[in-house]
């Protein structure tokens, strides 16, 4: 009877209620960047962006970044209805401010700086703007005005109003572009290039139409006060139209349908498909050049369309409700629990139905289904603060106390075992054998799997083995991290924490760890999930899908159908990925996450400067003294999250350097060519395409080849010349040495000679003077005759440098010849010599004023006065020795001083060596008899040998002075 009695009670309590799936979207509003939630228009231009028009400026949109423009740069009002690209890539802006601007290269025309803009006539607002085939710009102005924009900026004027009436549909078509009016229909026919009417049987107001290129056509009217749409043939037949609410597009082969209702969906057949975004005020809808699908609203911001194949599930629309903390799937069913003790129950079948139950206790604590088994045919609920047991058939809940009141971190079941975690150990229960055993051990336990046969738990701080009793698994390396997940991968234990990521474990060493600087989303890891090769993880920054094998990673966020980056659970069934995020329910199937496929990328000039010529082939022109600022565009509309960019100049830079910042400066030194290569990665560390661009640095006149070139050839040639002049100028300068020192060995020769002459003319005149006064006429007559040989013989001397030592031999002969005639025969000499040194040079009068310094001082007093001339070759030198029986020499006797013959032979020695570059060796000295001054003297010459003749120097001969 209590039992009864229990489950009538809860099944008043129970609720139960219908919700549908919702589709997966991407949300953008003013926190990520766009400049107001209020969205009125959203288009794509030729590159990929996104230009969005809102209430507060219109927004360039690359995936990452919201450039916003505003009338701080040109726009004539910053509510922007619509926004028009041409086939120039010209973004046309439709304001509230009525007038018609565009944005081209980074720059805002309006009519104060874009004459042909000026002369755009707008009576009452702006209508549309449109592109004909021949890339005429239309714009269509209130009540029916059209201006024509040629491509050559020719403006043509057509005032339509007093005709036909209001226009207020504009369409192209394959014929022409066709223009609603309230009354009637206008085209201007391409082929006739003229205005005509259209007539047909009857005329059809509509909401609004949409044409295929086969020239058929989808149109909406109201009929009944409803939406109805219709297609028809070729044939355009004439509507009249009033600004409906109903607005239609052609996307992906469907027609889709903005209605204040939502968005309806219709294949070809206009069959209804789906209903989407119920009760958004939705103002717009594009399809962007990667396929994406874009809607904008009025209130809540901009809107991506991520996958018709993913949905999620919100139980309620308040805060936590929503949060969704468990899920589990069986054949045909969904079951997930929220963090308030909602059940939530979905059928795989019929989407829209939707089972929910309330769970209650009385706890301070919150009622978190922390897991959802299946046992015994029933589902088994763990709470923070109790198990349940759910009987589906009869919607009633069981209170199961097995941890009497301990708080509950997790359940599983294992061989018809429930092990149930707590945060002071953990119990076994098994139903079949009718036990419950609880193990206690003071510590938070959140995991468990069995690996290689063995029971492992992960706690709060260790990881144990069940082994008599629980002890730590024993590990390489020191490990207190709280364990929230363990699974089997391979013969991989994986070990999911809350501080390190994921690691892995073979036996009993850790073999990797998977972190967030390995490319897993958080380090925060709360759920894992083996799937043929790679392991799902969760996080609380979305779910890595990880190949353990590669180790490659692929980040699976809210962009790619989560309903939030922070996922509490997850399982997969039948290929089929289901989430449990704080923000509902995703269910994604595998086969619709994109692959990382390459997206678009490309490099733009950032700014202009004097001087540099911004190109748009791919090349830029700057010069070394200005800076290049580049902005790289990575278009990466699949991914929410931040972008990474990698650059480098190829023929400078061996690695990339990464940046977050895709405005960079650059300043490249020396002329030259330069190719800049860069790309990016977005969240999911997917590529996008490699850009190249050309930078042609442009050299100044001083920094070109050929000026470079005539520099080094100046340089050289002043090198050349100044080398030239500084080596003439030293010759010019040793040869005026050289002459100069040879005009001085000159004037010494000659002071010499002209010394040498009257020496001897004196001593000579002196003796015949004394023999014709002692009135030796006969011996005076002799004297004369020899004199005067001698006398020949001497000046012929004099005038060489040098004589063959045969011809110093008899001229030496004839001098002591005349000396012995003057002494009265009282002279006795001798010359003795080697006959091989007779060839042999010896410098002129050299010997002979060393003998008659002999007869004169030394032998004068003698009555048999000796000299001793010898002259020998030793050692291939000429020594040559003068000996005399004289007084010899006093003491200190210095030659140069105490002799003016003895000087001049001085200086013929120092004459002779400067002119030869080779020495003489002279020395005079007293001849000794047993140790003892007087006996005479002995003059040595030692002289090298001399095998030609040395002629005086003369201009062309110059004789180096060393």
């Amino acid at each position: 009877m209590f039992r009864i009695l229990v489950i009538l009670l809860l099944l008043i309590s129970f609720n139960t209620y219908g919700q549908e799936w919702d589709y997966s979207f991407t949300h953008y509003n003013k926190k990520d960047g766009l400049p107001g939630n209020t969205v009125y228009y959203v288009t794509s231009d030729k590159n990929g962006c996104i230009w969005v028009g809102t209430d507060a400026g219109v927004s360039k949109f690359d995936g990452n970044h919201f450039e916003t423009i505003t009338t701080s740069n040109g726009l004539s009002n910053n509510e922007v209805f619509e926004v028009y690209c041409d086939s120039y890539n010209r973004l046309w802006f439709i304001t509230m401010g009525n007038e018609i601007s565009y944005y081209y290269r980074n720059k805002i025309f309006n009519k104060q700086n874009d004459l042909k803009l000026s002369k755009i006539i707008i009576p009452d607002r702006l209508n549309r703007v449109l592109e004909d085939r021949n890339k005429n710009i239309w714009v269509v102005a209130f009540p029916f005005t059209i201006n024509k924009i040629m491509p050559d900026g020719k403006v043509v004027n057509f005032d339509l109003s007093k005709k036909f009436g209001q226009c207020y549909k504009i369409y192209s078509s394959k014929n022409g572009i066709k223009f609603i009016t309230a009354n009637t229909t206008i085209e201007f026919n391409y082929s006739k290039n003229k205005f005509e009417e259209l007539v047909g049987p009857i005329s059809t107001e509509v909401n609004d139409i949409v044409f295929n290129k086969d020239g058929t056509y989808y149109y909406s009217d109201q009929n009944q006060h409803n939406s109805v749409l219709y297609t028809k043939s070729k044939t355009f037949q004439k509507y009249t139209s009033k600004i409906g609410i109903i607005t239609l597009f052609k996307i992906k082969n469907l027609i889709w349908q903005i209605t204040n209702k939502g968005l309806i969906n219709y294949d070809s057949l206009l069959r209804q498909k789906e209903l989407m975004m119920k009760d958004y005020a939705i103002s717009n809808m594009c399809e962007d050049k990667f396929g994406n699908i874009w809607i904008s609203t009025l209130n809540n911001g901009l809107y991506k369309l991520n996958s018709k194949l993913i949905k999620y599930f919100r139980p309620r629309l308040d805060g936590i409700a929503s949060s969704m903390h468990s899920v589990y799937v069986d054949s045909n069913k969904i079951y997930s629990g929220n963090n308030v003790g909602d059940l939530s129950i979905l059928s795989k079948d019929k989407n829209h139905k939707i089972i929910k139950s309330n769970l209650k206790a009385n706890s301070i604590l919150s009622y978190r289904i922390l897991k959802i088994l299946k046992y015994n045919s029933n589902l088994i609920l763990a709470t923070d603060v109790n198990t349940y047991e759910y009987v589906e058939n009869s919607n009633h809940f069981i209170n199961l106390d097995y941890a009497k009141s301990k708080a509950y971190k997790n359940a599983y079941i294992q061989n018809d075992t429930l092990i149930l975690l707590t945060n002071v150990g953990f119990i076994y229960h098994s139903d079949k054998n009718k036990y419950t055993y609880e193990y206690i051990l003071n510590d938070r336990f959140y995991s468990f799997c069995e690996y290689n046969g063995q029971r492992l738990f992960g706690s709060e701080n260790a990881l144990y083995i069940e082994h008599d009793g629980l002890t730590k698994y024993k590990l390489d390396q020191p490990f207190t991290h709280r364990i929230m997940d363990l699974k089997t991968f391979d013969s991989l234990l994986c070990v999911a924490t809350t501080e390190k990521g994921v690691f892995f474990v073979k036996d009993h060493q850790v073999v990797r760890n998977l972190s967030l600087d390995q490319g897993l989303n958080s380090n925060t890891s709360t759920k894992m999930v083996p799937y043929k090769n790679v392991l799902f993880i969760a996080t609380n920054n979305g779910i890595c899908r990880y190949n353990y094998a590669s180790r490659s990673t692929y980040k699976i966020m809210e962009s790619d159908g989560l309903a939030s980056n922070n996922v509490q659970d997850i399982t997969i069934n039948q290929d089929t990925l289901y989430a449990a995020t704080d923000n509902g329910l995703s269910v994604i199937p595998i086969a619709s996450l994109p692959d990382k496929y390459p997206f678009s990328f490309f490099i733009s000039p950032a700014t202009s400067t004097i001087d540099t010529c911004w190109e748009l082939n791919g090349s830029i022109r700057s010069r070394t003294d200005l800076p290049i600022t580049l902005t790289m565009n990575s278009i990466s509309l699949g991914t929410k999250g931040p972008v990474k960019y990698y650059y480098r100049i190829l023929e400078r830079d061996s690695s990339f350097t990464t940046t977050l910042d895709p405005t960079i400066t650059l300043k490249l030194d020396y002329p030259g060519t330069y190719t800049f290569e860069s790309y990016s990665s977005d969240i999911n560390n997917a590529l996008s395409q490699k850009a190249l661009m050309q930078i042609y640095i442009i050299p100044y006149w001083y920094q070109t080849f050929l000026f470079k070139l005539s520099c080094l050839l100046l340089f050289i040639g002043s090198i050349f010349f100044f080398t030239r002049f500084m080596i003439a100028r030293s010759l010019k300068k040793e040869k005026l040495k050289r002459a100069l020192a040879d005009k001085i060995q000159q004037l010494e020769l000659e002071a010499w000679k002209s010394n040498i002459n009257p020496h001897f003319l004196f001593n000579s005149i002196n003796t015949m003077q004394s023999l014709f006064s002692s009135n030796q006429f006969e011996k005076a007559n002799e004297y004369i005759a020899s004199f005067s040989r001698v006398l020949r013989k001497t000046i012929d001397n004099s005038e060489k440098l040098m004589i063959t030592i045969e011809e110093e031999i008899g001229y030496l002969r004839n001098y002591l010849s005349l000396e012995k005639i003057k002494k009265g025969n009282n002279l006795i000499y001798v010359i003795d010599f080697d006959r091989e040194v007779l060839p042999y040079y010896i410098p002129t009068l050299l010997i002979q004023p060393v003998i008659e310094n002999s007869i004169k001082h030394g032998i004068q007093e003698k009555k048999h006065g000796v000299i001793t001339v010898t002259l020998r070759l030793k050692d291939n030198q000429i020594v040559c020795t003068i000996l005399d029986n004289g007084k010899g020499l006093p003491e200190n006797f210095v030659p140069e001083m105490e002799s003016k013959g003895l000087k001049m032979i001085v200086d013929k020695i120092r004459i002779t060596e400067r002119i030869t570059g080779q020495s003489i060796h002279f020395e005079l000295k007293n001849r000794r008899k047993h140790n003892k001054p007087g006996y005479g003297i002995n003059c040595t010459l030692i002289l090298p040998v001399y095998e030609s003749l040395y002629y005086y120097p003369t201009a062309d001969h110059a004789i180096t002075d060393k």
